[in-house]
């Protein structure tokens, strides 16, 4: 059970970060150079949705 809580940790961490960005104005967006569509559709992603290098 050890190892799966780290994996958890990070998807959980992804899912609350990415929730962040779907809800930042479009000024902060701008700011970071990421339109309202692009963290829309980040923020839409699934929790087990998560970059190659994660996969095992």
């Amino acid at each position: 059970m050890r190892v799966g809580m780290p994996r958890l940790k990070h998807l959980l961490s992804l899912q609350r970060q990415r929730r962040d960005l779907g809800s930042l104005e479009d000024h902060l967006l701008r700011d970071i150079g990421v339109s309202q569509h692009e963290a829309d559709i980040e923020a839409s992603r699934r929790i087990w949705d998560v970059p190659s290098n994660w996969k095992i």
